[in-house]
């Protein structure tokens, strides 16, 4: 095969068989140039040196340079790599590798001891729960957004209860008796209801005898005695300024599925109880 100098076209592929007939009709071609008159006598070759093959991109040419320095040739080649295949067929698993040396035993690390929860948010109702985490050292800490539930259904009204019997009314206060104790008992008050009138009966401890001629001073207080009854006039003057109007605040008497509608169902009911007198 004659040598193309048109050869390899652009992005043609490595192929040795093309080559090699390039390179056989360049020889050919140098056999043919006449000869000319003998001359110097140069260095003898004694060797070749390849001093570098670098690849580049597809599609660019392929060369060869040479250069002769003290009885040896140097070439460099610059070869065009292929363009990229087909990806082939994944490989099969691969045997499992021999099991590595355990390595060292790491540090220990910091104790925690506790638990605390940072925060507490409340989302809309459909947002997403989500906690978040963080540890400080000593304590593993919680940040919590917790969505409400939603709005429930307005409960029934209920009806009102039927009116209470009037209670019986007393008018007037009787002390029954007042009795002496011994120092330093405890004083005592009873109090009984008999239909009119609150009677009273109290006992009240005497103070020690002091000595004679000489005024006694004042004895050591005695110890605290029972909470005595509440007068009429005290439970008057205690609940003056305060509310009667939540007497007629009906109650919320149907449960809810929901829990927490439930339990502020619950609070509400409890507040309604503790402000009717």
């Amino acid at each position: 095969m004659p040598y193309d100098p048109t050869f390899p076209p652009t992005g043609a592929d490595l192929i040795s068989s093309e080559f090699r007939s390039q390179f056989t009709g360049i020889v050919d071609l140098i056999q043919t140039i006449p000869q000319g008159p003998q001359g110097v006598p140069g260095d003898s070759v004694t060797g070749a040196v390849v001093d570098g093959v670098s690849t580049v991109n597809p599609g660019e040419p392929a060369t060869a340079s040479a250069s002769f320095a003290s009885g040896t040739v140097h070439f460099s080649f610059a070869i065009p790599r292929g363009n990229d295949g087909t990806p082939g067929a994944a490989g099969g698993q691969g045997i499992q590798g021999i099991q590595g040396i355990q390595g060292d035993i790491g540090p220990v690390g910091p104790m925690f001891t506790s638990f605390n929860v940072n925060s507490t948010t409340t989302l809309d109702p459909g947002q997403p729960a989500s906690v978040q985490t963080f540890f400080d050292g000593a304590s593993i800490r919680f940040n919590f957004s917790i969505p409400r539930g939603a709005d429930g259904l307005p409960g029934l009204t209920g009806q009102p209860g039927a009116t209470g019997a009037t209670g019986a009314v007393f008018t007037s206060f009787v002390i029954d008796s007042v009795t002496t104790l011994d120092p330093f008992a405890p004083a005592t008050v009873s109090a009984v209801f008999d239909g009119t009138n609150v009677r009273f009966s109290f006992g009240i401890p005497r103070g020690f005898q002091g000595n004679n001629g000489n005024d006694g001073g004042p004895g050591p207080t005695g110890p605290q005695g029972a909470p005595g009854e509440v007068t009429l006039a005290q439970l008057n003057t205690a609940i003056a300024n305060t509310s009667s109007n939540s007497n007629a605040v009906v109650q919320l008497p149907m449960p809810y599925a929901d829990p927490d509608a439930e339990e502020l169902r619950q609070k509400v009911n409890e507040l309604i109880a503790a402000l009717r007198k």
